[in-house]
Formats: C-alpha cells, structure tokens, sequence
C-alpha cells in the first residue's frame, strides 16, 4: 500500500484501488452514526434516582461502542468489498445500490447487539406547555437555522463592474476566438472554437482579444480576464500582474480540460493556486462511464447556475477548492480516473471498467475571492465549443459565470462570517436551555419551529439571489431561431450524445451559428413563439393545444417565420396535419422508401444533394421538385442507390436572387412528367416531380414545409468536425438559402 493507493495481485494482473472515502463509505455508515448518536440521546435512562455524572458516563460509553464498532466494520467491509471486486471483475461493484445495501445492512444488527436501551418502550414526550423557555426555544432555534442557511446560500451581490472582458489568445493554441465561424471554413478547428462564444458574450458585454504579455498597463483597462485552454505556460511577472489584477477587483476565469491535454493543467496551475484553486490531472465520467449530467439543486443553488437548466459535460476535470470557496458545480455519481498518458488526448485505456479511480462527489467549477476581485474555475473547455456553445445550459452558465465575476466584493462578503457566528451562538445557548431545564418538551417545539424556519430563510435567500443577480441585458441585438422541442421527435446532445445519425439535427442546428445566428432549444411551444425571428419545427408529433395552434397563426401573422420539416413516412401524423390545416397546406405521405431526383429543366446548372424519403407538400408556392421514381440511373454518371436520393437543387445564382425576383417551379400544364429538352439535354431519364418543399404566405410572415426529414439529418450532413464532400456542402447551402434568403433574416 502507497500513500492511499491499495495494490493487489492476482493471477491475472496487479490491481490498484485509491482508498477514498467513498470506497471506505464513510457517508451511509456516518448515517447510521447520526442515528445512533441520536438514540442514545433519546432513549438513554432517565432514572430519577441515577446522578446526572452516572448518565453522562453511560450515554459517553455507548458513543464510544458505537464509534468503535462502525470503525472496525468499515475496515471488514473495505476488505469484502476488495474480494468481491477480485471475484466479478467489474468496479459496479463499488457503487452498485444492492451491494451497498446487503453490506451495510448487517452493521444495523451489530450494533443493537451490543448497545441496548432498557428503558426504550417508556419514552414519551409531555404536552406541550408554552412559557418563557419555550419561546426563547422557538427563537434561538430559527435563528439557529436562518443562520447556517445564510451562510450557505447568501451570495454577496458585489457591485457592478462595467462589463470589459479581455480573452487572452496569446497563451492559447486551442479553442481559438479569432477566425470567423462562417459558411466557408469547415473542420474540426472551426468547430473545437470559441468564436460564437465571443461573439455571444460581445451582446451582453465589451469583448477583446489579445495575444500580447500580460502587464497591469494592460490589464487596468478591463473588468474580467478570461484564461481558456493554456497551451503556453505563464511567466512569473504575468502571474503576478494578474494576481494584483484581481486583488484591485478583476475578474479571473479560468477554464481547463480533461487529462491535462496540450498542458492546459500544467500551464494553468501556477495561477490557480496563487487564488488557492488546483486543476486536477484526471477525467470526470458519469459512475457508467458515459458523459456526465449536471442537474442544479433545487435548493439553494449559486447564482451562477441558478437559471441553468439539465447541463451535459463533455469530459472536463476536477478542481479543488477549500471549504470557505463558493462551490458552484458539485457532481454527483461520478468518478474520476487519472490521465494516462500513453493514450490519445490522455483519456484513460479504458473508462468504463479501470480500477483505480476515485467516485462520489466532485467539483466541477468553484469560486474563490481575493481582495475586491473574484475567481472562478470551471473544468470543461468543450462545453462552450462551438458545436455545443448553443445546446441547453451552455449560454446560461457561461453568462452566470461572467455576471458573477464582472463585480467588485463588498462589505455584505462579511456576512457569512456573521452568519457563522451567529450559528454558533444560537446553538450554543440552545445546549445550555436544554441542560438547565432538562424539559423534554423543548424537543418537539425544537423540531416545529425548526422546520418552519428551514422553509422561510431557504425561500428568502433564494429569492435575494434572483433579485441581486438578475440576467444580464442585451446591447446588441441578435437574431434568435428558436427550436420547438415540447410537440417535436429528434435528437440534439442535450442530456446524451446523440446515438442516431438518422434522428439527430446536431449539424443543421450549429450551422445556423454560421450565419450568425443564435439558435435556441425551447421546452415550451408558446416560449418558441415569444422572443424568437425564426421557429423550426421538426417532425412534430404531440398534438397541439387550439391556444397554440391561435398563437403560431399570430406569430405568422405578425411577421414571424416559421419551417416545418415533416416526415412523409408517417403514414397518419396529427401533429402536423394540425399546424397545416389552417394554412390550407397537407403533406401526402410516401407509399414506401424512396430515392429521388429534384431539378431543374437543365440538370448542369443546378446543384445535387442524395438524402432518402421524399413525400409530396400540397398547395403553397412550390420551391423544390423532387422525383420518387423506384429505379433511376443516369448514364455516363454514377448510378443513384436505391437507399438514398439524388436532389438536385437550386443553382448557385438563386441562392442570391430575391425570392420574389423569381419564378415559382411549376409543371409543365397538362403533363405530371416532362421530358428534359433535348438540345440541353442528350441522356436521361424521363423524370416524374412532386413539389417536396413549397412556402406560404400569412400576413407579414411566411411558413415554409420540407417533406423530407432525412435530409437535415446528421446522417445526410454529417458531424461538425467533418471535411464536407460537395454533395453535403450543397446540403449546406440549401439550409443557408432558406434563412438567408426565403426568410431573410438578418437581411
């Protein structure tokens, strides 16, 4: 045994364990203490007769059994726990809910065996009887619990600063701010990108970049420094001018990453425990080895994350932090594996089944404060990437953090202290009532007005919380396009990575942020409809009320825009039908799996795109024609799967014409099928069209319906780090043409 690592050996290989305290359990077997603590209490003998020195003695002595017995059970159940792991080869074993209840279990039993109460069937408690010291009860019991709720949950509001964020480039090759995330640039580096996050943060705040040394002549003229992924390390005089930085009333935000990867956690440890902060040189996982989910207490909460919805980690690290720091994300059922460094990217071997690891609780961002200024680190750098920048959670938090940070520390930081104080005072003087009066009535008016008052401070802290740190207004506006996810049926990485190319919009929903956009993920349809330039409406499928159907015609009405992308393999879908209708709009659904061709009359001048399943849309100005023929091929070009579809879209000039400049794609009259012209066209097969996506027009707005679903699929437009083919960049552009210029948005 090293330090706190156990080595065993069998005769398969050499296992290590970290000895932790959740190995150990210390937190169910302290349960059982509290309660026997508590028993012992109650149900001591009250004797009359008995001097009150024998009581003491007695109850001092069945403590003692208590904690020796839960002591040495913990040291057999560590080693039981050990063999059981040698025998099943799976550390589920550590944490799973029938193992730890069939090895705690026994200890309950143990210690009614050896510490017994002879008068236990005798307690009762008196009427109550309410005089002077039941009312000082009442008080100093809520005072009590008004205190220790103030020191957990009161936040000092600070004062406002003026909102100057500098982020630092010139220590940073990862995670880069300064290249335009835009309809050109495609890659894993346009992706693992803070730009949209610079951009977003530059609505609310001022935003500068700079890659030049750190001085206090440069760091004097803003409010926050924002350290994110170090690949260079920091010179002594620039942590020092950050250190002086912060002690004036600067904001640090310092963001790491897993495993020490490109030596984030090297480069920012220097200046993180100058603030009494330490990354640590591991990985967090959910206890399966999946991505981890941060849900925030209900109770409580810091301001940082108060409105902060479900959040999904993306492999970050631990932080440390000391007991007086404001800790702002404490994950639950996780563990925490160290780096291998023989790995890619440091991740261990093998997450979901390594051995050594520690698991429990673990910090996942903290604060600390230093002079006027204020510290916080957060442990996940890919969150705020910009294929993830906009998913549920990652805009709250990164706006918490940066509302937090962006003030100075005032006199009301002290009250914690008072808060503290005052706790220890009210509980000292309710020991010193109960041992002069020994009434047991003081137990049960204890208890009352404790819970009364443990309801009144945690719903007036709450509630100061959200009034001294409201959301941060906007300075600049933002065009928003909202995604309806309360009626709809597809994936985004919201609470897992999505499993399923053909369900998940992961990509069409990101490339919206190359046009600069800001795309949002709303839970409520009416929410969808209230601060939102765009609504898309994916494969709806729960009905909708009559209220919401009255409201999107308003929306519509009033000017909004409105895309609604359908399945056409649904062969009865009320959802859509309901949204539809009123738009004297339907979709005709597909007899069976298709491939198709869209086009022009002149196949050389238009763009061509393969997806799968088209259906038909029913009135409206038809813009897309597709063919559903069950066998095509083209002769002289490659042969056309049957599992996939060939369209062929607009040509690159309509992408810039006015919608209204040009004419709708109508058919021939008098002819479902046309014959391409034969001085433009020599070879090819006689094609059938049905309109695939068509618009309409209501009042100031516009709806526009795509019967196809496949086609914005990850599945057709691939993950956000791919290097596109030319089919998916036609894809691309098909999406931009509809926001750009069928919607005109931004224009």
């Amino acid at each position: 045994m090293t330090q706190n690592q156990l080595f065993i050996r069998d005769m398969d290989k050499l296992y290590s364990f970290i000895t932790s305290w959740d190995l150990l359990a210390l937190y169910p077997l302290l349960t059982i203490f509290v309660g026997g603590l508590l028993s012992i209490i109650l149900f001591s003998e009250r004797t009359d007769n008995v001097p009150s020195v024998s009581k003491s003695f007695k109850r001092i002595k069945k403590l003692g059994m208590l904690i020796i017995i839960i002591f040495c059970y913990m040291i057999f159940r560590y080693v039981g726990i050990m063999l059981t792991f040698l025998n099943m080869k799976n550390v589920n074993v550590f944490w799973r809910l029938d193992i730890m209840v069939l090895s705690i279990l026994p200890l309950t039993f143990l210690s009614a065996k050896f510490i017994k109460f002879d008068q236990i069937n005798h307690v009762s408690l008196p009427a109550l009887n309410w005089n002077r010291q039941a009312c000082l009860t009442v008080c100093l019991t809520a005072m009590l619990i008004f205190s220790i709720t103030g020191f957990f949950g009161f936040h000092d509001p600070g004062i406002r600063k003026g909102g100057r964020i500098l982020i630092d480039e010139g220590h940073s090759d990862w995670e880069w701010t300064t290249r335009k995330f835009d309809t050109e640039w495609y890659g894993q580096q346009s992706t693992y990108n803070y730009y949209c996050l610079a951009e977003y943060l530059k609505c609310f705040y001022q935003v500068a970049q700079k890659t030049e040394t750190l001085t206090e002549n440069v760091l004097k003229d803003y409010d926050i420094l924002l350290l994110k992924t170090p690949t260079e390390p920091f010179s002594n005089n620039e942590i020092e001018a950050i250190k002086i930085f912060v002690k004036n009333g600067g904001g640090l935000f310092l963001i790491g990453d897993h495993t020490n990867v490109f030596g984030i956690t090297t480069n920012l440890n220097p200046i993180a425990t100058k603030f009494d902060l330490r990354f640590n040189y591991d990985g967090q996982y959910d206890i399966s080895g999946e991505l981890s989910v941060y849900r925030r207490p209900k109770i409580l909460p810091h301001p940082a994350v108060q409105r902060m919805p479900a959040f999904l980690f993306a492999t970050g690290c631990t932080i440390e932090a000391p007991l007086s720091a404001d800790h702002i994300i404490i994950g639950t059922g996780l563990k925490s594996i160290y780096l291998d460094y023989s790995q890619k990217n440091f991740f261990p071997r093998n997450a979901a089944q390594e051995e050594t690891l520690e698991f429990g609780l673990f910090l996942q961002a903290a604060g600390t404060r230093l002079g006027k200024g204020r510290i916080l680190g957060f442990t996940d750098s890919t969150v705020w990437s910009n294929f993830y920048m906009f998913m549920p959670g990652k805009p709250g938090l990164l706006l918490g953090c940066i509302d937090w940070l962006n003030r100075e520390n005032s006199v009301l930081s002290h009250l914690r202290i008072i808060f503290l104080v005052l706790a220890l005072i009210s509980l000292a003087l309710l020991t010193f009532l109960n041992l002069k009066t020994r009434e047991k009535a003081l137990i049960p008016i204890s208890l009352f007005s404790g819970m009364l008052a443990v309801s009144l401070s945690i719903f007036f802290f709450q509630r100061i919380n959200k009034v001294f740190y409201p959301p941060p207004k906007a300075i600049k506006e933002f065009i928003q396009v909202n995604f309806d996810y309360e009626h709809t049926d597809f994936e985004l990485p919201i609470l897992h990575i999505t499993q399923n190319a053909n369900r998940s919009y992961s990509t069409f929903f990101t490339w919206l942020q190359r046009l600069q956009y800001v795309p949002k993920v709303c839970y409520n349809f009416k929410e969808a409809l209230t601060d939102g330039d765009a609504v898309v409406i994916i494969k709806p499928r729960k009905p909708f009320q009559k209220d919401e159907i009255a409201s999107l015609m308003k929306y519509i009405d009033s000017g909004g825009k409105v895309l609604i992308i359908v399945d056409p393999m649904e062969q009865e879908n009320f959802a859509a039908s309901q949204i539809l209708s009123p738009l004297q709009m339907a979709i005709k659904t597909a007899p069976f799996k298709n491939s198709a061709i869209l086009y022009r009359d002149h196949e050389s001048d238009s763009l061509r795109f393969t997806t799968s399943n088209a259906g038909e849309v029913i009135s409206g100005q038809t813009l897309l024609w597709a063919d559903t023929s069950a066998q095509m091929q083209r002769r002289n070009e490659d042969k056309i799967s049957l599992n996939s579809r060939a369209i062929l879209h607009l040509p690159e000039s309509d992408f810039l014409a006015p919608i209204e400049n040009r004419e709708p794609w109508l058919p021939k009259s008098g002819a479902e099928t046309n014959k391409p012209d034969s001085s433009k066209h020599t070879k090819g097969p006689y094609l059938k069209k049905i309109p695939v996506f068509a618009s309409h027009k209501l009042g100031k707005g516009m709806v526009a319906v795509l019967a196809c679903a496949d086609l914005f699929t990850d599945a057709q437009m691939g993950f956000g780090s791919a290097i596109p083919n030319q089919n998916m960049k036609n894809i691309y552009e098909f999406e931009y043409w509809i926001f750009r210029e069928l919607f005109k948005l931004g224009n």
